[in-house]
């Protein structure tokens, strides 16, 4: 008995499953109609009519329907159509996307023109996850290397910036990423699901691609090696690690009017956690860079919020991806919009400064921070405390070693 009940539980939640995997494809009614200098082709134009609205696109190079002659009844045409006739061509040109179709009226209009009123069910897939259009679609386009004075060929310094940048941008978790530097593996897809060997209802899934709202382009101006001393040469205590001077300009365009929304550069320089130069101490070197720039975009478009507030805690909108522990941010109250006075462009909002914050902890989804100074309300929004003239912290132990007026040492035990 008990196996039985376990059966049943399994059998349930198999079809619970089974339910969920068949979700991601859903069947929309739409009644439709179309024009022909035939019977059949008035049909077939409406059913592609049907597809037309909700795909937002007209499939074309439809063979012409044979059917045979069918009786005249009142000047209506009698509804049985050769439905097998219709739907061979449906299955060839539109396989997947008509699931059924029922025919309400035929009627000649004109000596060389019928129209036909047809109801439609046509099959929709709904992508995976969170609806991409709840968030702005944003492509990271491959930023070219101007001058490359690494021991690595050019295209690869490319790719691994890009592709280190691309992560940062799509852990920020404020855009829909799209693809635009590697379609070879998209591409082959999209022929995988045309052929003949994927099921019919796979091909819904084309004419899906999205379109960005955003482009992030750029140029690595400069990239280059140089040495950092640590110590004193002239004591012979030091040490001389690679260092990456780099500098970048990027901007991001509003890809629909083409206008630059923001731009700024970065120069600077960054450690290299390795002797010899390789892919992988080239990619760690760019992640603080890359982190950066993905910062400076999403903040000037999304500024970090303070969403709730208790006592002197307040919990933010990021997460462990972009907040750390220990950073530091001014907090700022949204005042009245304002508007440029020549070309009356908004220029954003009023920002008042009412609060000091320091991120004490931060998970994947959201952060805690500290409340130092000032206040912090639900709405406001954060920007980060700029730290100026900021020196590494190091300590060495004071040396016993006494250099003479002639350049010579005097050790300890002279």
């Amino acid at each position: 008995m008990r196996k039985i009940a376990l059966f049943g539980v399994f059998l349930v939640l198999f079809n619970f499953f089974l339910a969920l995997a068949e979700e991601s494809f859903i069947t929309v009614r739409k009644q439709v109609v179309g024009y022909g200098s035939t019977e059949n082709e008035a049909v077939q134009n409406a059913i592609i009519e049907a597809i037309k609205q909700v795909y937002g696109f007209s499939l074309e190079g439809a063979t012409t329907l044979q059917t045979k002659e069918t009786e005249k009844i009142s000047g209506d045409i009698n509804l049985n159509i050769q439905k097998n006739s219709i739907a061979r061509v449906l299955m060839e040109k539109y396989k997947g996307f008509v699931d059924s179709y029922r025919i309400l009226q035929v009627k000649k209009e004109s000596p060389d023109s019928y129209k036909a009123i047809v109801e439609v069910y046509i099959k929709k897939y709904v992508p995976p996850g969170l609806n991409p259009d709840n968030r702005r679609k944003l492509a990271v386009y491959p930023f070219k290397v101007e001058e490359n004075h690494l021991p690595l060929p050019k295209q690869k310094v490319e790719e691994i910036f890009t592709d280190t940048l691309t992560n940062y941008m799509v852990h920020s978790r404020k855009f829909t990423v799209l693809e635009r530097v590697d379609k070879t593996a998209l591409n082959s897809e999209v022929a995988e699901v045309a052929s003949n060997l994927a099921d019919r209802r796979e091909i819904v899934k084309l004419g899906r691609r999205l379109g960005v709202d955003y482009l992030l382009i750029g140029k690595v101006m400069e990239i280059g090696i140089d040495k950092k001393t640590e110590g004193s040469k002239a004591l012979g205590w030091y040490e001389e690690k690679p260092n990456l001077h780099y500098y970048i300009t990027y901007k991001v365009i509003a890809f629909a009017t083409g206008q630059i929304k923001y731009s700024n550069d970065l120069i600077g320089s960054t450690p290299i956690q390795s002797s010899k130069l390789t892919t992988a101490s080239l990619a760690m070197a760019i992640k603080p860079i890359a982190k950066q720039i993905e910062e400076d975009v999403v903040f000037s478009i999304y500024p970090p919020k303070v969403i709730y507030v208790e006592g002197n805690r307040a919990i933010i909108n990021y997460g462990n991806q972009v907040l750390k522990p220990n950073e530091e941010f001014e907090v700022y109250k949204l005042g009245k919009k304002l508007y440029d006075p020549y070309t009356h462009e908004p220029l954003g909002y009023e920002e008042i400064k009412i609060g000091k914050v320091k991120i004490v902890k931060s998970t994947p989804k959201y952060s805690i921070a500290k409340i130092e100074e000032g206040t912090a309300t639900v709405g406001s929004i954060l920007r980060k405390v700029k730290q100026t003239g900021e020196v590494e912290n190091k300590q060495y132990r004071k040396s016993d070693i006494k250099v003479q007026n002639n350049g010579t040492v005097k050790l300890p035990w002279d």
